[in-house]
């Protein structure tokens, strides 16, 4: 199922429409076809583009403040950190993005939370010895000096859903917050899946996609960066719909 979710939105991507308009152009014969194709690449390839497209998907959601944020019953940080870098032993975790683990372990210090739960992420095709959690909570304990009772990793899981149906299972009271830590694009559709588990979520973003900058002529230059922020937007928000037709 996990392989199904992540390829069925390749679908409808920029590139993916561009391919497949270049494509009949050619066997008809039609410039048409391939000069609509490469305007979709271009205007998708654009960071204009890709800004409005990531601050959309965002719901232009800004960065809380720690004193802007309640006390709740469990500080929440949800998976997709971590990779799995090669060595001559195996391999070893490294960082992609830290922000959500960092956010989630400040808002723990500032005793925003009564616990920390981490996502014990695992993905099918990720070469990793354990769960992304469990590595995490080594780090947070032995480097960061949490206390290892105050931080808990949920069972292995695969997606959002997984991860929300694991975290109500360790929340004995539905009704209190919790504070949801995910990145500000993955956030809305987050809402949506845990707010279907019973759970009253505070949601605190991070790891914005959209930087705030000055508009300049690169803005209109096409670029590989601003063609993969569009492509995410375009399947972040295809996420948000299918959970919402789906409930």
């Amino acid at each position: 199922m996990i392989y199904l979710h992540k390829l069925l939105p390749l679908l409808i991507t920029p590139l993916m429409m561009c391919i497949v308009l270049c494509i009949i152009g050619l066997i008809f014969q039609t410039r048409f076809f391939i000069v609509v194709g490469l305007l979709l690449l271009y205007f998708f390839s654009m960071p204009l583009t890709a800004f409005y497209l990531v601050r959309n998907v965002e719901e232009y959601a800004v960065r809380l403040n720690f004193s802007q944020v309640p006390h709740a019953q469990a500080i929440v940080v949800l998976g997709g950190m971590l990779t799995a870098a090669p060595t001559r032993q195996g391999v070893v975790p490294e960082w992609s993005d830290p922000d959500r683990f960092l956010s989630g372990v400040e808002l723990f210090k500032q005793g925003k939370g009564d616990r920390l739960i981490l996502s014990g992420s695992v993905l099918p095709w990720q070469k990793q010895d354990m769960p992304e959690g469990e590595a995490l909570k080594k780090f947070a304990v032995h480097m960061l000096g949490l206390n290892e009772r105050d931080v808990v990793v949920t069972p292995p899981v695969t997606n959002t859903q997984d991860e929300a149906i694991e975290i109500r299972s360790l929340i004995p009271d539905a009704t209190a917050p919790i504070i949801l830590v995910t990145s500000a694009y993955h956030m809305p559709r987050a809402k949506i899946i845990f707010a279907q588990q019973g759970l009253n979520v505070f949601p605190y973003p991070v790891d914005f996609s959209a930087n705030e900058t000055r508009l300049t002529p690169m803005d209109f230059l096409p670029s590989a960066a601003a063609l993969a922020k569009s492509t995410l937007s375009i399947r972040e928000k295809m996420g948000q719909l299918f959970y919402r037709f789906k409930n």
